[in-house]
């Protein structure tokens, strides 16, 4: 028997402070989000004593829901 699903985890939020990134000075919101999404891992994180970069403290941020979906099952035989 084969399984297959999908898992959609959403963590805690990570509040970022516009004037701790320079690089976001002059920015739109818009313009912040996209280049936060292209850079989260090269950038520094919110919380420097414990990560690397904002996609690390993201990434090991508390699980706030859990959804899974598409359950499928599957026969197969060897």
């Amino acid at each position: 028997m084969v399984e297959y699903y999908n898992t959609m985890l959403v963590k805690e939020p990570v509040e970022i402070n516009v004037e701790d990134y320079p690089e976001l000075n002059g920015m739109t919101e818009e313009e912040i989000q996209e280049y936060i999404s292209e850079n989260w891992g090269n950038m520094k994180p919110t919380n420097s004593e414990w990560y690397d970069s904002i996609y690390q403290e993201c990434l090991n941020a508390d699980a706030v829901r859990e959804k899974i979906t598409g359950e499928e099952y599957e026969c197969n035989f060897e």
